[in-house]
C-alpha cells in the first residue's frame, strides 16, 4: 500500500516505513484509509520511531488487538449530536415507519420493528431513532403516552433500537444516557427539535454555568442496547433488521473496506429492509439495493 503522504514524513525517512506498517494494521483492523490527517495524528502521538516499533511489536503479538483498539479510539471522531441530517430523518417519520406499520400489521401476530444505528460514537443517533420511531407510532394509534415523554406500546407491538460501536468509551458513554446541553459551541442537542425534550430529564446541576446536564427516560431507553461491533466484521451482530443507519464512517475506509462493510449491512437487513448513508458517503455497492430517492436523501432498499 502506498500512502499519499509520504511528504509528510520524509524528514524522517526512518520512521516512514513504522508508519505505513501501522497504517496497514489500521487497514486491516478497522479499515482504515490512508490520510494525511491520520499520519499526522500518529505523528503526535509517537514522539519517535522506537516508541513506534515497540507499539507495533506489541499490537502483532496481541491476539486481543487492545491497545490496537485504543489506538483506535484515539483516532476515531465521535463527532454527533441528536437529529443529526434532518433528510434521512424526515424520511423515516414520513414514508419509512409509516410504511413498516402497515407492513407490520399485515404480518399479525406480534409485530417488531428493528433498527441498528451502525457506528453510533456517543448514541445520540440511537436514541433519535428510538425516540422518532415511538413518536411516529404514537401519532398513527399505536401506544399511549400516559405522562410527557412516557409511551407505551401495546402488547403485540415491540420496538428495538440496536446501536454499535467499535469504541469502548462511546459505548460506555451512551449505556450511561447522560448528555449536556450548552448555550454555545458544539453540543448534543444543537437543531434539537424541542418537542423531543419531553423525553429527556434533568439530571442535576453541571458545573459549567452554560450548561444543563439531561438523562434520557427509561421510557426510551427500555428500547435500547448498545455493545461492541468493529463494521469490518464478516457476520453482522443481528439480521432480520428492518432500518439500518451508518452514516459519516464510510468516508474514513478504503474502497475495498467500504464494500465488505456494505455486504455485512445488507446481510443484516431483511427483505424489504432500509440502508440509510450519509450526504457524504457513496454507495459501492449498487446492485445489492434498488434505490428510494426522496427530497435530499436515498433510501436504499433490500429487494
Amino acid at each position: 500500500m502506498t500512502l499519499r503522504s509520504n511528504q509528510v514524513v520524509a524528514s524522517r525517512p526512518q520512521a516512514g516505513p513504522l508508519v505505513e506498517r501501522l497504517m496497514l494494521l489500521l487497514k486491516q483492523f478497522a479499515g482504515f484509509r490512508a490520510s494525511p490527517q491520520i499520519q499526522r495524528k500518529l505523528e503526535r502521538i509517537f514522539q519517535n520511531s522506537a516508541d513506534l516499533n515497540d507499539f507495533i511489536l506489541a499490537v502483532e503479538r496481541d491476539a486481543t488487538k487492545t491497545e490496537l483498539i485504543a489506538l483506535v479510539e484515539d483516532l476515531t471522531n465521535h463527532e454527533t449530536y441528536f437529529f443529526r441530517e434532518r433528510a434521512h430523518l424526515d424520511a423515516m417519520e414520513q414514508i419509512v415507519i409509516p410504511a413498516l406499520i402497515q407492513k407490520k400489521k399485515q404480518q399479525g401476530g406480534t409485530k417488531k420493528i428493528t433498527l441498528w444505528s451502525a457506528a453510533c460514537a456517543t448514541g445520540e443517533e440511537a436514541y433519535t431513532l428510538a425516540m422518532l420511531t415511538l413518536n411516529t407510532l404514537l401519532k398513527h394509534g399505536i401506544g399511549i403516552e400516559a405522562t410527557p415523554g412516557n409511551i407505551t406500546l401495546p402488547p403485540d407491538w415491540k420496538l428495538e433500537v440496536l446501536g454499535t460501536d467499535i469504541s469502548r468509551q462511546a459505548v460506555r458513554i451512551a449505556k450511561d444516557a447522560l448528555y449536556s446541553s450548552r448555550s454555545e459551541g458544539l453540543s448534543s442537542f444543537r437543531q434539537f427539535p424541542q418537542e423531543y425534550l419531553r423525553f429527556f430529564d434533568e439530571a442535576g446541576p453541571s458545573p459549567a454555568r452554560d450548561r444543563k446536564i439531561y438523562r434520557i427516560k427509561p421510557s426510551i431507553t427500555r428500547y435500547t442496547r448498545f455493545d461492541l461491533f468493529n463494521l469490518m466484521s464478516l457476520v453482522p451482530p443481528q439480521r432480520d433488521i428492518d432500518v439500518v443507519f451508518c452514516r459519516n464512517v464510510l468516508i474514513y475506509m478504503d474502497i475495498e473496506s467500504q464494500k465488505s462493510i456494505i455486504r455485512s449491512l445488507h446481510q443484516s437487513l431483511q427483505s424489504g429492509g432500509s440502508l440509510m448513508l450519509s450526504l457524504v458517503d457513496s454507495m459501492v455497492a449498487p446492485d445489492l439495493f434498488r434505490e428510494n430517492r426522496q427530497n435530499r436523501c436515498v433510501i436504499y432498499e433490500k429487494p
